[in-house]
């Protein structure tokens, strides 16, 4: 069996919680463990965003990525304007 994600883990509880022991979904703290599922799952997101970035650096330093237009395309995804490369 592989290994569970701390989201994965902290899921696999709060349903246990629910379906093996009765705890109200509603209760207060379940609310509360869904919204740290929630916080974790928008960290996981900016993580791989923030590894997109260092490989676009790594591109830079090791020259793949080169000229007005390569760099355009990198500049144009840390400000998230949505635009494409080449367009």
């Amino acid at each position: 069996m592989s290994q569970l994600t701390n989201k994965e883990m902290l899921q696999f509880i709060h349903d246990r919680m629910i379906h093996v022991h009765g705890d109200n979904e509603n209760a207060d703290f379940m609310h509360g463990l869904r919204r740290v599922m929630k916080a974790m799952e928008a960290a996981e997101a900016r993580v791989a965003e923030l590894e997109g970035f260092a490989d676009d650096i790594l591109a830079i330093n090791n020259g793949t990525v080169t000229g007005a237009e390569g760099m355009a395309g990198i500049a144009r995804k840390a400000l998230n304007t949505g635009e494409k490369d080449g367009e």
